[in-house]
Parts: C-alpha cells; structure tokens; sequence
C-alpha cells in the first residue's frame, strides 16, 4: 500500500507540473503585455520598464516561470497590481464568505446523494429505483445554470424569501445570503 500511494504521489508531480505551465502560459499568452494594460498605452517608456522591473516580467518566461512556482509553493503571491494589497490578505478575507458557502452544500448534497443511492440499492430492480436513477440522470442533464436562473426567478422575484446577492458577516443573518446558492 505504501508504494502504490508513494507511485500516486509521484504520478501527481507531473500533473501539478503541467497545470501550472499551462496555467501560466495561458496567463502569459491572453495578455500581450501586461503592463501596458495595466498602466495605460500614454505611460512612457522609462516607467513601462520601471512598472516591468518591479513585476518582474523583464525576466525571461522560464525564470518567471520559476518565480511562479515559488509563489505557490510558498503561498507568497506578493501584491496586488491593482489594489496594492497583499493577494495573500485578499485571499484569507475571501476564504470565510467562499467556506461558509462550500461546506454545507458539500454535506448537503453528500447526504442527499448517499440517501438517494441507499434508498435506490435497497429497492433494487423495483419501480422506486428506476424511478430515482431517471431523476437523477435527469437531474444530471440539466444544467446548473438554469438551475440557479430558476431558482433565482422562483425564490428571489417571484416570490421574494431570499435576496439576490449580498453578505452579512455574522452566522444569524448569513443563512438568507446563503440559502438560495446552497
């Protein structure tokens, strides 16, 4: 056993590998340049290599590349181009809002699923269970996003209980933000 999840991990190396070369190509590639969209085509061309330096893109790709891979091993992800702010101070500050919202539709649907597939194994062959498994593959085909269209017209404007959008910080007010996506 522990060589087969010795072999996992290994095999993992690779992927994570490519997922963030392709990552950062992608990055590297949607944007011609980056600084010139972030500080305007009027910027000079001293503080478009100054802006460059700073970020550090008059590095070539592979020791940004490098510098990426630090990043994410380190969780340093440095500053915001935009805001300034530290990225790992946005994403803390994000982390609570994004939990609150993740975890109780995890359980959630974990315990509807495993319900579901119980109920479906116990009556198996039986009118019950053919009837749950075409609702399920039903409910597969659909899409999300009409799903929460639906929801969103049903719940929130036709008959108002939860609102659109919006965020209260305290567990008593959250659950009307968070009904309606869960």
């Amino acid at each position: 056993m522990w060589a087969y999840l010795a072999r996992r991990l290994l095999y993992a190396i690779p992927v994570l590998l490519g997922s963030t070369l392709i990552t950062f190509l992608l990055l590297n590639v949607v944007i011609d340049d980056p600084v010139v969209a972030f500080a305007g085509k009027a910027t000079s061309a001293e503080q478009l290599a100054a802006l460059r330096h700073e970020f550090g893109l008059d590095k070539s790709l592979l020791w940004q590349y490098v510098d990426y891979l630090k990043e994410i091993v380190t969780f340093d992800f440095k500053h915001s181009w935009v805001t300034k702010q530290p990225i790992g101070a946005m994403l803390w500050r994000s982390a609570g809002p994004s939990l609150s919202f993740t975890l109780p539709a995890l359980v959630l649907t974990t315990f509807l699923s495993v319900t579901v597939g119980m109920v479906a194994a116990f009556f198996r062959t039986q009118k019950i269970d053919r009837g749950l498994m075409t609702l399920a593959v039903l409910g597969m085909s659909v899409s999300f996003l009409v799903y929460i269209v639906v929801g969103q017209f049903l719940l929130a404007f036709t008959w108002p209980l939860f609102p659109i959008h919006g965020y209260q910080p305290g567990w008593a007010e959250r659950w009307q933000y968070l009904a309606l996506p869960i």
